[in-house]
């Protein structure tokens, strides 16, 4: 949606007074030029003289605040800065090249809008849309994931800012850099509101945030990094916009689904679709998340939900979990629920109430499978795998057809026919 510091933006050197009632021109469509017989309506931004824009402003409808931009200055004009029904901007410019500016501003931004719509829909997704965001905005743009990630990014070589270089460097957020932004963060009035702008302490250049929420789970961070501490008003509300298209691709892309929960959810998806290989990132993420780092071994388990019209309330049947297995890691992973239970001893069985598990599962139209244990996340890939296709081999071979829990070991073998099988 285009708004007055977007459209005024390129001839903020010729403004010589505004009288401003709405920011947001949400109908705008185009321009038009003002004479004694110009219909008024809210579609369109209003050029001309000031005798044709007072002409204008003496006979306002009743629907709507209207914009109306004045080609030179003139007393005429001062009773009208008193209304509150119109923006009233006046400027320096002559009628023509007035017209032409604004008329490019708007072709560009109608334009940009248009790309990033397209890019949203299109395999680029997020980098695509972060270099769209680069080339309307001019500033850097990074979005990150809860684990600090750099999901996507246009950043310019040799753009001052130790943040934005480590993340161009490693792809992520050290721990010690992720610390120091979110105690930043902290310090701010409203800490955790979904739009934060400040001035770093730590790069001295100013910092616009967007947060990205998916089903309530706060997602990604769209970030925009100006050259030193001056507001502006232009780039902060190009972000808002670029930030309402990012938010929208995670609501319509099954890809995003990893990312909709918490950091836990974020480090396991990148873990098993192998984005996060390297151990030293490793060590960084899992400070974020402590649950994890106590853990000496692991038993990954699956809980895979029949077709059924009504949507899976997740973090009520996540809470029901953690009553019957109660010292686990749980998220939400592409549609099924994947639990690291953990325990302290290779030989040790992994400890949950099953009766209580089978009722949530009887209920849901559900199925467990327990797969093998590890001590190394690394190995989580081909454990969340074979533990993924036993619930697919044990309704098929199971013994007792009420059962609703199948342990790897019990139905490896077939597994391994099955990926023999597999051309």
């Amino acid at each position: 949606m285009i708004t007055l510091p977007i459209l005024l933006y390129p001839i903020k050197d010729e403004l010589v007074r505004k009288a401003v009632v709405n920011t947001r021109l949400e109908t705008v469509e185009g321009i038009m030029l003002l004479d004694k017989d110009t219909p008024l309506t809210p579609e369109y931004v209003y050029l001309g003289s000031p005798e044709d824009v007072a002409d204008a402003l003496s006979r306002l409808p009743q629907k709507g605040p209207l914009t109306f931009i004045s080609a030179g200055d003139s007393e005429v004009l001062d009773p009208y800065f008193e209304q509150d029904g119109a923006n009233l901007i006046v400027t320096s410019l002559p009628l023509f090249p007035l017209q032409n500016k604004i008329q490019r501003i708007l072709c560009n931004y109608l334009k940009w809008v248009k790309d990033l719509d397209e890019t949203m829909r299109s395999e680029r997704g997020i980098q695509g849309l972060a270099e769209k965001g680069f080339e309307m905005i001019g500033y850097p743009v990074v979005i990150l994931n809860m684990g600090f990630k750099m999901l996507g990014g246009c950043v310019p070589e040799g753009f001052n800012d130790p943040l934005l270089q480590e993340i161009v460097k490693n792809g992520f957020l050290s721990y010690d850099s992720v610390c120091s932004l979110l105690d930043e963060e902290a310090k701010l009035t409203n800490p955790f509101a979904p739009k934060i702008e400040y001035v770093s302490r730590l790069t001295g250049n100013r910092t616009i945030i967007r947060r990205i929420y998916y089903n309530g789970n706060l997602v990604a961070r769209v970030i925009v990094t100006l050259e030193g501490e001056e507001k502006n008003e232009y780039c902060l509300e190009l972000t808002s916009e670029l930030s309402d298209y990012v938010q929208n691709y995670f609501l319509s892309t099954k890809a995003s689904q990893y990312m909709a929960s918490t950091e836990i959810g974020v480090l396991i998806a990148d873990l098993i679709e192998r984005r996060l290989a390297d151990p030293e990132e490793l060590e960084h993420r899992l400070k974020l998340v402590p649950a994890l780092t106590i853990t000496k071994y692991y038993h990954t388990m699956v809980v895979s939900f029949e077709e059924r019209s009504k949507s899976i309330p997740w973090n009520y049947v996540i809470s029901q979990i953690e009553q019957a297995i109660p010292n686990s890691c749980i998220t939400v992973y592409k549609n099924d629920i994947l639990i690291l239970a953990k325990k302290q001893r290779h030989n040790a069985k992994p400890s949950f109430d099953r009766e209580r598990m089978m009722e949530i599962l009887e209920y849901y139209d559900a199925y467990m499978a327990i797969g093998n244990y590890s001590k190394f996340l690394t190995s989580l890939r081909p454990i969340y795998m074979q533990t993924k296709a036993t619930i697919r081999l044990g309704k098929v071979f199971r013994s007792d057809p009420q059962n609703r829990i199948f342990h790897y070991e019990e139905y490896s073998i077939y597994h391994t026919i099955d990926l023999l099988a597999d051309p």
